[in-house]
């Protein structure tokens, strides 16, 4: 009798092992993600890529070059809290726009970003972009590298190739360059709070506010 009670118990502490290793591989935090874009659904408005609610009452419209350091900054330190905040709450949304103006490369690397797009990977390829950006070095974005970038990210690299060797946004990207400069960009990074303009990279609380007035 002993023995059948010891054998009842060992099944019931192994059951309880591994129902509770399922429950560990199910953990919220292995199920949060590490980028941007599986945080939130990205999505397009106008040819341009969105991350956030498409109804958002709050727009930020971010115009931004590759090449720039400081572009790099804002989206590795001030984007994120808005994100956090704003953006995962659903009452921001944040739209990414080219202003292209520190050389060919960035041109070529917006057009890629955009390429990048068409297969879900825009925000992949951006932080991609980011990592190895040391500043104004066109070396680091000449079109060989924009293409192995692709592949790191595991891309069709057929299909992405085709779409960056066609230079199919490059029309695109200079479009977005003028209607910035109609707007009144000077610089990057540039951002638009609806229809409240902030210029370079500023103090996080510049921008809650901005977005806290236009909420109101």
């Amino acid at each position: 009798m002993k023995g059948n009670l010891y054998i009842f118990t060992a099944i019931i502490i192994a059951g309880l092992i591994v129902g509770g290793a399922v429950l560990l591989r199910q953990s919220p935090e292995e199920k949060i993600p590490s980028s941007p874009a599986s945080l939130i659904a990205p999505g397009n408005e106008d040819g341009y890529p969105v991350l956030g609610n498409p109804k958002a009452g709050v727009a930020m419209t971010v115009f931004s070059d590759f090449q720039c350091h400081f572009c790099k900054t804002f989206s590795q330190t001030i984007e994120p809290a808005i994100i956090e905040k704003y953006v995962k709450t659903g009452k921001v949304k944040i739209i990414f726009r080219d202003f292209a103006f520190l050389g060919e490369e960035s041109n070529w690397a917006a057009e890629a970003a955009h390429c990048a797009d068409e297969q879900g990977k825009y925000f992949d390829y951006v932080e991609k972009l980011h990592s190895v950006q040391k500043g104004h070095d066109a070396s680091a974005f000449n079109r060989e590298l924009l293409k192995n970038f692709g592949r790191d990210l595991g891309l069709d690299t057929s299909r992405f190739n085709e779409c960056f060797d066609s230079r199919r946004y490059s029309q695109a990207v200079k479009d977005s360059f003028e209607e910035g400069v109609k707007m009144g960009v000077k610089g990057t990074p540039t951002v638009f709070v609806n229809n409240q303009i902030i210029d370079g990279v500023q103090p996080l609380n510049v921008y809650e506010e901005a977005i806290e007035r236009e909420l109101k």
